[in-house]
């Protein structure tokens, strides 16, 4: 006899629990990653002119830089079709820990069925839609329109 002596065991007995186990685990990773935002959607610049993502998905615009305290501010000013995208909100950035200080900011929105709608955002300084006064070389100074498929 060669090779390795008989322990009375298959030779690969324990490697079926082993890999339930590791599926297992890998589910679980993935389902906190999921809950816990870790696993993104589709993120894209405001100024990308536009977005495609399946149904169920998380769309971030980004708006860039902005700096509040000093009167900077981003307007949803053409809201999208809410049967086709659902608007979540206006997400700070984080970025910002002092009085006065620069961040970024974002939109979110939930894409709810296919089709196709349009977002336009708009930057004001130390104004409002719509009358919007943009900073000179600071944001865009007409209206951004970014045409969203949801599939």
């Amino acid at each position: 006899m060669t090779g390795r002596p008989r322990t009375g065991r298959r030779p690969y007995a324990d490697a079926v629990p082993r890999r339930r186990w590791c599926v297992a685990v890998a589910g679980l990773t993935l389902a906190t990653l999921v809950a816990c935002g870790g696993v993104e959607g589709v993120t894209v610049p405001v100024d990308a002119g536009s977005a495609t993502l399946p149904a169920g998905e998380t769309l971030r615009v980004q708006l860039g830089n902005a700096n509040p305290s000093v009167g900077d501010s981003w307007h949803l000013v053409g809201p999208p079709d809410p049967a086709i995208l659902v608007d979540t909100g206006q997400v700070p950035g984080d970025d910002c820990d002092s009085p006065g200080c620069q961040t970024t900011a974002d939109w979110t929105f939930t894409a709810a069925a296919p089709g196709t709608t349009a977002l336009v955002f708009r930057y004001c300084y130390r104004s409002a839609p719509p009358d919007c006064a943009p900073m000179p070389d600071r944001g865009p100074e007409v209206p951004l329109t970014l045409t969203v498929t949801v599939r």
